[in-house]
């Protein structure tokens, strides 16, 4: 487990459920949405979007007899962009 400092972030996004394969994430002291997650019934793909977008930026796909994916539609510079503007 990895030892976190939360007084050290300058971001805090917390969920708007207890449930994280399907809730949105809130920017701290804001009632700003930033990113929807969203998980399909079956519990095989989740996706990850930016509050409004159709296109995810990220999708995290669970296979039984290949490992497990996760795949990035857009560069790591791209999300950090929207993060600080």
């Amino acid at each position: 487990m990895m030892d976190t400092d939360i007084s050290q972030a300058s971001i805090i996004l917390d969920a708007n459920s207890e449930d994280v394969k399907f809730c949105d994430l809130i920017r701290r002291g804001t009632d700003k949405t930033m990113y929807e997650i969203r998980t399909e019934r079956a519990f095989t793909l989740t996706s990850f979007r930016r509050a409004g977008d159709v296109t995810a930026f990220a999708v995290f796909e669970r296979r039984d007899l290949l490992p497990d994916t996760i795949t990035f539609t857009e560069s790591y510079d791209s999300v950090l962009q929207a993060l600080y503007g």
